[in-house]
C-alpha cells in the first residue's frame, strides 16, 4: 500500500490569519493554508511512513519556514507582528508523519522549471497516493504539479487524491473564514479525456473502467457520501464494457439484438445530467463513436459493428462480423431465424449459387420448399452484392485466421484495404 504524501509550495508572502473551511469543516486559525489542508486531509491519521512534503525557495524559507522566525513586518501596516514561520506549526501539530523539506530554485529559467520538475519526480515512489495544496504554487509551477502528476501516474502508479487551493481573497470578512477550493476535478477531467482520446482511437474502454473504479465523485455535481449519480456513471461504465465485450468477442447475436448498446445510449443521455458540464462533450464524443447503430434489433447493426471494429483496428473482429452478418441478412430477407445453424448454411448455399450462377444445378438436390424460397432470394437485387462481399471476406478471412500461411497470402495493406472497400459497398446499399 502506498505512502500517503503531501505536497505544498510554501511563498514568500506575508500571510494574515483566517479560518478555512470546506463542507462542514472549519480549521484552527492559522496563517498557513498547509496546516489547515492537512487538518482537513486528516493527517493527524496518517502514520510514520507516510509524509509531508514542503517545497522551500530560499526566500520561501527565509521569510515563512524557519523555526527562528518570531516575528515579520506586517507590509500592509508596516507594524511588526508575532509571526511564526511554518515549520514551528507544524511541530506543534504534532503529525504522526514524517516532514520533509525539498529546496527548489526561483524557476527563473527553463533550465530551473526541469531542475524542480525533476526534484521533485525523484522523490516520489511507486504506488503514492498524492494530496497537494496548489495555494502557493508561483507563476507556471500549477501546470507544472498538474503535468508531473500525469507523468508520474504513468512511470510509478501513483494516484492523486486531492487537489486543493485556499481562496483567501474570498473570505468573509465578518467571520474571517476562507473556503478551501477542491480542484482533483479538473485532473480527473483531464484522466477521462486522455481516456476517452485513446477510447475512440482504439475501442479500449479499460482506462474508462478503470477511472469510474478509482474516482468517481470529482465528476459530480452531487459528490456528497452514496449518490445516484455514483451508481449511473458505473452503470454507463459497465454497459459501455459490454457493448466493447461485444465487438471484441464478435457477439453478433448480442449486436443485432441492440440491447448491450441501448442501454449503453440510455446511461450515456442519464449521465449528461448528472455530471460537470465539461464531461458532456467527453460522453457525447464517445456516443458519437456508435452514431450508426440502431437502439433495437436490426441486422444492420452487424454492418455497423463490422466498420466500428474496422476504424478502431480490430482487423479480425470486423472481417468475421461482416461475413457473418451477411448470412445473418440473408435469413432476415428469407424470414428465418438467423440464430439457427441450419437455416444459416441455407443461406450460405444460396449465396455461393448467387456468386457462381450455378443454380439450376444446386437446387436440383434442394427440398421442394427450399428450393422455393431459394428462387425467391435470388431474384432479390442486393443478393448478388452480398454473395460478392461474402466470398472476397471468405477469402480474407481465411487468410487472416490462417495467420498468412498459404501459397499467396495477402499484403496486409492489401487484405485492409479490401476489407475498408467491402465494408463501404455494404453501407452504400444496405445503410
Amino acid at each position: 500500500m502506498g505512502r500517503k504524501v503531501f505536497i505544498s509550495v510554501l511563498g514568500t508572502g506575508f500571510y494574515m490569519s483566517c479560518k478555512y473551511t470546506r463542507e462542514g469543516f472549519v480549521s484552527s486559525d492559522t496563517r498557513f493554508v498547509q496546516q489547515a489542508t492537512l487538518e482537513y486531509v486528516n493527517a493527524n491519521h496518517w502514520t510514520d511512513t507516510d509524509v509531508a512534503l514542503f517545497l522551500l525557495t530560499d526566500g520561501a524559507r527565509r521569510n515563512n519556514w524557519n523555526q527562528e522566525i518570531a516575528s515579520r513586518k506586517n507590509i500592509r501596516s508596516g507594524e511588526e507582528e508575532v509571526y511564526h514561520g511554518l515549520q514551528t506549526v507544524l511541530k506543534d501539530m504534532a503529525l504522526p508523519c514524517q516532514i520533509q523539506e525539498l529546496s527548489i530554485p526561483d524557476g527563473r529559467t527553463e533550465e530551473e522549471m526541469w531542475d524542480i520538475f525533476n526534484t521533485l519526480y525523484t522523490v516520489l515512489q511507486e504506488g503514492d497516493k498524492l494530496y497537494i495544496d496548489l495555494t502557493h504554487s508561483f507563476r507556471y509551477l500549477p501546470m507544472l504539479v498538474l503535468v508531473l502528476e500525469n507523468y508520474a501516474k504513468f512511470l510509478k502508479n501513483i494516484t492523486v487524491l486531492h487537489i486543493s487551493y485556499g481562496n483567501y481573497e474570498a473570505r468573509d470578512v465578518e467571520s474571517n473564514e476562507a473556503p478551501i477550493m477542491d480542484i482533483l476535478s479538473l485532473s480527473t477531467l483531464q484522466d477521462w479525456t486522455f481516456a476517452a482520446a485513446n477510447f475512440i482511437r482504439n475501442g479500449d474502454a479499460d482506462q474508462l473502467n478503470e477511472l469510474c473504479q478509482k474516482s468517481l465523485q470529482p465528476l459530480l455535481r452531487n459528490t456528497k457520501g452514496k449518490n445516484p449519480e455514483i451508481t449511473l456513471l458505473r452503470n454507463y461504465v459497465n454497459s459501455l464494457q459490454k457493448v466493447i465485450q461485444d465487438m471484441k468477442g464478435c457477439r453478433g447475436i448480442n449486436i443485432l439484438d441492440g440491447n448491450n448498446m441501448t442501454r449503453f445510449l440510455n446511461n450515456s443521455q442519464l449521465l449528461r445530467k448528472a455530471t460537470i458540464q465539461p464531461m458532456n462533450p467527453i460522453l457525447e464524443k464517445i456516443k458519437d463513436s456508435f452514431a450508426d447503430f440502431m437502439p433495437s434489433s436490426d441486422v444492420r447493426n452487424g454492418y455497423a459493428a463490422a466498420k466500428w471494429c474496422l476504424e478502431h483496428q480490430m482487423y479480425q473482429q470486423a472481417l468475421t462480423i461482416l461475413h457473418e452478418n451477411i448470412l445473418s441478412h440473408v435469413c432476415e430477407l428469407q424470414g428465418v431465424d438467423y440464430r439457427n445453424e441450419e437455416e444459416r448454411n441455407s443461406a450460405k448455399q444460396a449465396l455461393r449459387i448467387a456468386i457462381n450462377n450455378t443454380t439450376e444445378k444446386r437446387l436440383e438436390v434442394d427440398a421442394e420448399e427450399q428450393k422455393e424460397k431459394t428462387q425467391e432470394l435470388l431474384q432479390q437485387k442486393i443478393i448478388a452484392s452480398l454473395a460478392s462481399t461474402f466470398i472476397v471476406t471468405t477469402n480474407l478471412r481465411n487468410d487472416y485466421n490462417h495467420a498468412g500461411m498459404r501459397s499467396n497470402p495477402a499484403r496486409f495493406d492489401n487484405l485492409i484495404n479490401n476489407l475498408k472497400e467491402r465494408i463501404d459497398k455494404v453501407y452504400e446499399l444496405c445503410m
